[in-house]
């Protein structure tokens, strides 16, 4: 009988299960519940100790030893055991990319391979499939980034085993990959950006526009926005809690990364903007009266419901093809902030502490040819100094 329980590691709540290797060895396996434990999520923590306790209790005795189950049978196991270990929005895509891919063409090219029977050209071949015809809408090609990102999926299953030793080795470790396509984002410049909030002057969402691309934010971090992270006092705005969708909504008070988790300044027409939907809820609290739906966020209909993701961005789009501006996505904001900022003269550290990178590289390989402009400047200035 497998037995299991809560423990506290870094503010988080972790299932703690006592396991018997196929050695008869007792160990002890920590897996992240996702759930902080500084707000009131023991009960929810207990009930994910639980079902991980039956999961693994009734996993097939086949999944115990290596060499003994059906691939597809581990990587259906691997989508239900995984829940618990990684973020919510990260596990949503993770099992669409198993169920959705991985698992129907394994099925239907592959369907008596047992796990340690893997080896690299049988996801070599399904990462050509992927790269010919793997698109579910159109029967095209998948883009080499979507076909990289499902063989990174794939090789993180083979690493869950290889660290069980059900295998020698990572299949996917002797793949080769498309070749990575460099990515070019699309903005809008400063005249553009200044259009842009001309045309909405009468909608509903201009707040939201102008908040996102003045602070350069991600949706998630847009939608989650709270009334907790907005200080008047101080004229300061953090940014703590996120509004996801994959498959499903996921509301977390947690950030993307560490350094996401950010304090931006609050200028008079910003804080103009909270205070007027601030003033605009407390008007709708009182009109819907019970039918008012209490939340803390920010950016809520009237009614207080807060606004889906999808909703917002088919919304933007609509409203570029309305006023008849550039299309951009609703992210290509964000991008049209880093892009302003550089024009301004800020750095690359600047440009990723303002937009929460976690590291500089991911700022440089985003925004570095933008930074071309400011590098002809400085050739004219050594010119004229030279010559």
């Amino acid at each position: 009988m497998i037995t299991g329980s809560l423990q506290i590691k870094k503010q988080k709540y972790y299932a703690v299960l006592n396991l018997t290797d196929e050695n008869g060895e007792r160990k002890q396996k920590w897996i992240s519940t996702g759930l902080s434990s500084t707000g009131h999520n023991k009960r929810a923590a207990q009930k994910a100790l639980n079902e991980l306790i039956e999961k693994y209790e009734t996993l097939p005795k086949a999944a115990a030893s290596p060499g003994k189950s059906l691939f597809t049978e581990d990587l259906a196991d691997w989508v239900e055991i995984s829940r618990y270990v990684y973020d919510p929005i990260t596990w949503q895509g993770y099992k669409n990319c198993i169920e959705t891919q991985v698992l129907p063409w394994f099925r239907a090219n592959l369907p008596k391979l047992k796990l340690h029977e893997v080896t690299p050209d049988h996801i070599q071949a399904f990462s050509t499939h992927l790269s010919r015809e793997g698109n579910r809408k159109t029967g095209g090609p998948l883009s080499p980034k979507s076909v990289r990102n499902y063989l990174a999926v794939l090789s993180q299953v083979f690493e869950d085993a290889l660290q069980k030793k059900r295998i020698k080795e990572n299949p996917c470790k002797q793949v080769k990959r498309p070749k990575k396509v460099r990515f070019k984002p699309s903005f809008y410049d400063e005249e553009q950006m200044q259009a842009l909030f001309a045309a909405l002057k009468n909608e509903p969402l201009l707040n939201m526009i102008v908040v996102t691309a003045l602070y350069g934010l991600r949706r998630s971090e847009l939608l989650g926005l709270k009334w907790d992270s907005v200080n008047f006092t101080s004229k300061e705005v953090t940014i703590c809690h996120v509004v996801s969708r994959f498959t499903t909504v996921v509301e977390k008070d947690d950030t993307k990364t560490a350094s996401s988790h950010r304090t931006y300044p609050m200028p008079p027409p910003i804080e103009a903007i909270f205070r007027a939907e601030l003033a605009k809820q407390q008007r709708n609290r009182a009109l819907f009266a019970e039918k008012y739906v209490d939340t803390d966020y920010v950016f809520t209909w009237d009614n207080g419901k807060p606004y889906a993701p999808d909703y917002l961005t088919r919304k933007f789009n609509s409203l570029l093809k309305k006023y008849g501006l550039q299309k951009i996505r609703l992210h290509d904001l964000r991008h049209s902030c880093a892009s302003m900022l550089l024009e301004k003269g800020y750095n690359l550290k600047d440009v990723q502490a303002w937009l929460g990178h976690a590291d500089i590289s991911t700022t440089g390989n985003i925004y570095g040819h933008l930074t071309n402009k400011h590098l002809s400047a400085v050739g004219a200035d050594l010119c004229a100094s030279l010559f």
